[in-house]
């Protein structure tokens, strides 16, 4: 389970050192969509991290999309038009 018997989101099971997700789908009493990166942050510094989900009729509709997003402008740009 993603967060886990007894836990909270800010507490998942997830996130336990050396957790495995279970890399199946089904019903779950949590259903999650899980994308696990490891990102270093360097003391004292922050970054900013967006994840997007795009689609697309086809493969070039999906790369038109991808060419649009990826820079880090697009998100505030794809709020305000979704406002």
């Amino acid at each position: 389970a993603f967060i886990g018997r007894g836990r909270t989101i800010t507490e998942a099971a997830a996130f336990d050192p050396g957790a495995k997700l279970g890399g199946h789908s089904g019903f779950t009493l949590d259903p999650v969509a899980a994308l696990r990166r490891q990102v270093r942050v360097p003391a004292n510094k922050k970054i900013s991290l967006t994840f997007w989900t795009a689609v697309g009729a086809n493969r070039a509709e999906l790369e038109e999309a991808i060419a649009r997003l990826d820079h880090p402008e697009a998100f505030a740009r794809q709020a305000m038009l979704a406002w």
